[in-house]
């Protein structure tokens, strides 16, 4: 209670005194004369914590000030900003009891705090959230497009994400815009990448053609990476390499960073060396390349994850050695002991008729 105090405090110190009359306008304003229900929004959009733009709507409504849908919208972006998907819904239904209509920069914001969350349950919520949008006649524009695909990162919601993007570019078409930006198609390979779909990163490039949408070199690096996610980075190297062969050009530096990251996310080190050849041949080790220092980072990250690979695959097979070692060595003593009674039958002296001095000397052996 003392923090949250102290940072009350701290909120109305920042706002200035703005409003004596609690509406932001009229009346002494202090030293600040800009400070008012504005700048106080401002300040919650860059507020470092949630809790702190919660304290800022708290020091708005001691002022006699409700907060509109701006204000709504700067704490759910710092809830999506933190990942804090619980914050956000908490806050969509204040808004809702409070009679304040959500607008589409609010379910934008909304969207983000559930794919940042990346949770089965963030991922339905923001179905249903989508849903909403629909239900109450909000435009589902294209930034609120990518916010959606970016929380349909599971397999059960590709298909609606895949309706979502196909159902933007119609729309875009029928009112005369050009198609969407290659950006909403990435995030929609992106996603198809972390559900380890193949299938599903295959269709993308097909409707983007279908669309009038040209596959550029960022996308194929978007390709690549899908491919390398989904397990299979010989794809992503046929990809990059079929492209190059076909217009007589290198593989752009994206393209060949992307094929090595797909080698290294699918533990494929035998096809490392020709990830690293594309580098090479598109030039980014050249020493005046922007990308060389990346590059060389990323070299020396792959070649110690392969290291450490190497060398957790010795210990595995030395382990299995010993253990074949030991499992043969005990069937051999096992098969050397005989049973007691055989060799009480079959020893000196011993047999039914045998003497005590018989019985003695098996139970000596």
């Amino acid at each position: 209670r003392l923090a949250r105090a102290s940072r009350e405090r701290r909120c109305f110190a920042a706002w200035g005194g703005a409003g004596q009359r609690g509406d932001g306008g009229g009346g002494h304003r202090g030293r600040n004369s800009s400070a008012g229900p504005g700048a106080l929004v401002m300040r919650m959009r860059s507020a470092p914590s949630v809790q702190h733009a919660l304290d800022l709507k708290r020091v708005m409504e001691r002022k006699g000030i409700d907060p509109d849908v701006g204000a709504y919208t700067a704490i759910l972006a710092v809830a999506a900003r933190h990942r804090d998907a619980a914050t956000a819904g908490n806050l969509v239904e204040e808004m809702r009891q409070r009679g304040v209509a959500l607008d589409s920069g609010a379910y934008c914001a909304l969207l983000s705090a559930h794919a940042r969350a990346s949770t089965a349950t963030s991922t339905a919520d923001a179905a249903d959230a989508w849903n909403a949008m629909r239900a109450e006649g909000i435009e589902r524009n294209e930034p609120c497009v990518r916010a959606f695909v970016d929380a349909c990162a599971r397999a059960a919601y590709l298909d609606i994400a895949f309706e979502a993007v196909v159902e933007l570019a119609k729309s875009r078409a029928a009112s005369g815009h050009p198609p969407p930006e290659p950006r909403t198609w990435n995030r929609l390979i992106a996603a198809c990448g972390r559900a380890r779909r193949p299938g599903h990163v295959e269709r993308v490039p097909v409707l983007m053609r279908q669309h009038g949408c040209r596959v550029g070199a960022d996308t194929r690096a978007f390709l690549a990476e899908a491919y390398g996610r989904c397990g299979d980075p010989a794809r992503a190297l046929r990809l990059v390499e079929d492209h190059a062969r076909r217009h007589q050009t290198n593989p752009t530096a994206e393209e060949a960073l992307a094929c090595v990251r797909a080698c290294r996310e699918s533990k494929r080190w035998d096809l490392s060396d020709a990830a690293f050849a594309m580098l090479e041949g598109a030039g980014v080790l050249d020493s005046d390349h922007p990308d060389r220092p990346f590059a060389l980072h990323q070299m020396q990250r792959h070649a110690a994850k392969r290291a450490n690979a190497e060398k957790r695959a010795s210990r595995r097979h030395e382990r299995a050695a010993r253990k074949r070692t030991w499992r043969a060595f005990r069937q051999e003593q096992a098969s050397r002991k005989t049973d007691p009674a055989s060799d009480a039958l079959s020893g000196a002296g011993g047999g039914p008729g045998a003497g005590s001095g018989g019985g003695g000397a098996w139970w000596k052996a």
